[in-house]
């Protein structure tokens, strides 16, 4: 079967979000080489994720930014699977409980997680104008 091909976007400018930096580059992306893509929350998105599958193509998006545009090429290097629960627990993320609150498994936001792998960064961005 074809490699299908994805649009997956990052911030590449600092932004804090519930005290937590959500900020992540094609520099960010090139440094940690094979990267967890985690912390996905969105049911659309997540279900989009689960229909990706092992070397399928992914434009590496920046968003949200000056200058938005495809930044980098990258494949997929794993399925998308859950996120551990011990992970949810230890960074809950935007749809963070209260301190002092107790917060049952079954609250928790479902949220997914695959391993992007870089294969070429751009030195320009492609954009979509």
């Amino acid at each position: 079967m074809a490699p299908k091909h994805w649009l997956m976007k990052a911030e590449p400018d600092s932004r804090i979000v519930k005290g937590k930096d959500v900020k992540f580059s094609v520099d960010d992306f090139e440094a940690a080489g094979t990267t967890p893509w985690e912390g996905v929350r969105n049911a659309e998105a997540r279900n989009i994720m689960k229909s990706m599958h092992v070397g399928d193509k992914v434009l590496f998006y920046h968003s949200n930014c000056k200058n938005p545009g495809i930044a980098a090429f990258a494949e997929a290097g794993s399925i998308c699977r859950p996120l551990s629960l011990n992970v949810l627990k230890l960074s809950p993320g935007p749809h963070e409980t209260p301190p002092g609150t107790r917060t049952s498994v079954a609250r928790l936001p479902p949220v997914s997680i695959t391993n992007l792998e870089p294969s070429r960064i751009e030195s320009i961005r492609i954009t979509m104008k």
